[in-house]
């Protein structure tokens, strides 16, 4: 169907696509290991090449229109895709460290009281790797 939206779970990454094509539903692998600390940058999580047979829809993010008597065929390769959303997850690792940070930077007593992070650090500590995003794009 055309113009509907998947959604990729991939192992502790997730990925919401807006697009007309199928997106594979496994890419990644389990995120490895904690985190040490927030100082620790994360790991690249993808592990396999994509398999387009493992899919899952995400669900009521489809347009009420999409629906299969609408459907006027595969849309041409060269039709460029205006409106791609690409959501990522962070594992449950990082996350558990992103919470912490809030917390602690909102607790007096921390050492990290007050102690904000500039958007590249934050992205350093709780983003993608660079080789994640290579590989996704």
């Amino acid at each position: 169907m055309r113009g509907s939206c998947r959604f990729v779970s991939i192992g502790s990454l997730a990925i919401v696509f807006a697009a007309a094509g199928s997106i594979p539903s496994r890419l990644f692998a389990q995120e490895p290991g904690a985190l040490q600390g927030t100082a620790a940058a994360p790991r690249p999580l993808i592990s396999q090449p994509v398999d387009e047979t493992q899919l899952t829809v995400l669900r009521g993010n489809t347009h009420r229109l999409a629906r299969p008597e609408f459907d006027l065929s595969s849309a041409p390769a060269t039709l460029p895709m205006e409106r791609m959303l690409l959501v990522l997850k962070r594992g449950a690792n990082q996350e558990a460290a992103l919470r912490k940070l809030l917390d602690d930077q909102q607790d007096k007593a921390s050492p990290l009281y007050h102690k904000w992070l500039t958007p590249t650090q934050f992205g350093q500590q709780f983003g993608p790797t660079d080789s994640d995003i290579q590989t996704i794009t």
